[in-house]
Order: structure tokens, then sequence, then C-alpha cells
């Protein structure tokens, strides 16, 4: 039996606020969104959770829709104008040879429904992205990225390379960046529709990659962070270490030791960065010297953490009475 437990956490100095459990039978949580609007979270059931939230705080009453008979493995969105969020979009990719991607959208009465299918996978989709209002990207296990204009239902282009599973992907203006099961990342330029570099150097599965326009991150299973120069493709790494390098030059400025495993998540925003691991800890840490800030949860293993404003969402497993529990928490005001 699993469960996701919602905790809701305001400040270091009154810390316990609101706790809900929701049974998902044995289901296991596959993918983690966050909107303006709402904090989506897919299982490999097909269901989908859905909070409404602002700014990480307020966390509303879930919504509970089945999107899929097969399992949900990824969930992307487009966001409406300011405070309408009846103009916001939904992509779910899941598993299956084929109805494996579609768009969803609110209603009138504020349901979610299935506007279109975007045919052409020929495998499970593990990752979509909204490039604009009228454009998705998505990366499958059949190997391929492809680029989709949703008003017409077509497929644009298809981004051809990878060898195995395209695990992960991300993307940054014109630049996109793939990470796969065949060891190596890509990055791809998105007007010409053209891999740039190919990465190499990890010794196993890259399950996750992040851009910020001149720095690649990699991580894979051969427990490594790679550092990499988008022009270039040069790499630095180091094994369960965060390393933070100037963009000139692209010299170390810091480096720690994060975790005593694999870091399995991490995110840049403002003056700090979270980090999370598969030893269970979540942590956040100065990113102007790597100073330590806050240790905030101790957990079996953590699978991700995003920023949402000044919260910072965790999602993690703990095994608890012979239960093991999916665990979603927030943690707003200073940190």
């Amino acid at each position: 039996m699993s469960e996701i437990e919602v905790q809701l956490w305001k400040s270091p100095e009154n810390l316990h606020d609101e706790t809900r459990i929701l049974s998902a039978s044995d289901a296991v949580v596959t993918a983690l969104h966050i909107t303006k609007f709402h904090i989506l979270t897919a299982l490999d059931s097909g269901v989908l959770y859905i909070f409404s939230h602002k700014d990480g705080r307020d966390i509303g009453k879930e919504l509970v829709v089945r999107i899929r008979e097969r399992g949900i493995w990824c969930v992307g969105s487009w966001e409406g104008s300011e405070g309408d969020e009846r103009e916001e979009w939904i992509v779910v990719g899941g598993t299956g040879s084929e109805d494996n991607l579609a768009i969803w959208g609110w209603n009138e009465r504020g349901r979610l429904v299935e506007n279109h299918k975007l045919q052409g996978h020929t495998s499970t989709v593990r990752i979509v992205k909204a490039l604009s209002a009228t454009t998705v990207i998505s990366a499958s296990r059949d190997t391929t990225i492809r680029i989709w204009d949703i008003e017409k239902g077509i497929c644009r282009a298809i981004l051809e390379g990878h060898t195995a599973n395209v695990r992960c992907l991300d993307v940054h203006g014109k630049i996109a960046v793939s990470g796969s099961y065949d060891n190596d990342a890509r990055i791809w330029d998105l007007e010409k529709m053209v891999c740039l570099h190919v990465l190499k150097g990890h010794q196993s599965k890259i399950f996750t990659v992040g851009v910020n326009g001149t720095t690649v991150v990699t991580g894979s299973l051969d427990k490594t962070v790679r550092v990499w120069n988008v022009m270039t493709g040069m790499s630095d790494y180091a094994s369960g270490v965060i390393r933070l390098f100037a963009n000139e030059g692209y010299k170390e400025i810091w480096k720690v030791e994060a975790h005593q495993y694999s870091v399995t998540s991490m995110q840049h925003y403002d003056s700090k960065i979270a980090s999370g691991g598969s030893d269970g800890k979540v942590r956040v840490w100065d990113s102007s010297n790597g100073m330590l800030l806050q240790e905030l949860i101790s957990s079996t293993a953590v699978w991700q953490v995003k920023w949402t404003g000044n919260s910072l969402l965790a999602l993690m497993s703990k095994d608890s009475d012979n239960v093991k529990k999916v665990i979603m928490k927030i943690w707003t005001a200073k940190l």
C-alpha cells in the first residue's frame, strides 16, 4: 500500500501546519509539476492529483482525475494570462505505443477535459514541456524527441541520435538538452533542429539534466554530477558533490559534499540552492559560498525538489510501520 502525504510547513518557528494523507492503493508517483495555479502529482495508475495553490501557500482541496487507463509518466503545462487559470492547459505523456500524449484543458465548469491527442511516439513518453502557447516538445523510450504543433495536432520535427530511452529533457530559449539511457546527453538547436554537441563521459544512464543558457548540468546513475559548457561541450564533474562554476571561464567557485550518495535533484533560486539526495536529505545552500543554511527533512530517498516563489517543495519516499509513503512537503517563508 502506498500513500501520498501532503504537509504544509510555515517557518522554522512554527513548523507543522497541515497534514493530509491520500490513499493511492499500490500506485507509484511518477511526475511532479508546478504551475502558477496548480501542483500536479501524477501516478503510474493513470491518476492525476491536482492541488490549487498561491505562491506555494494556501494549498487547496485536491482534485483527483483519471487521465488514462495506463500510467502517466510526465506532465507539462502552458499558463494563461495573469489571473485566468482557464487559459492554462496541461500536456500529459504516458505508457503505451499509441495514444501516449494528449493535451488537456479547463472547460467552463472548471473541469479538466481532454482536448486532443498527439500521435507519433511509438513507446512511452518520459518527458514533455510546453515551448509556447502552440508548441510542445516531448521525449520517449522510442529514442526520439519530437516537436509538436498542438493547434494543428501534427509533429513538426523529429530529433534523432540517441540509441536508447530518452529519460530527461530541459529547455532554455532555443537550446534543448536531453539525457538518455545510452549514457550520453545531447545539446540541440531548436531553431535549426540539429544536434550541436554529444556530451560523453557518464558511465551509466542519465536521469536528470538542466540548462541555463551557458551551462548544462547532468546527473547519472554512475553517482556523478557533471557540468558542461554549452558552446564547447567540455565538462567537469564530481561524485556526490555540488559544484558552482562562474560563467566566465567556468572556474570553480566552490564545491560541497552535498549528500552521502547521489544528488537526485537540485534547483537554484535567488541566492539559494536546494538539493535532494538518495540519502533521504533535503538541504538548502547559500549559492555565494556553499554554506549549508538548513537541513529540512530526513526520509528514505528524495526524488525531486522545486522552488515556487519563496516556497520549496520536495517529493520523497519514507518507510513507516511497514507502509511505504510518498510524501510531498512544502516549506514557506524564510529559509
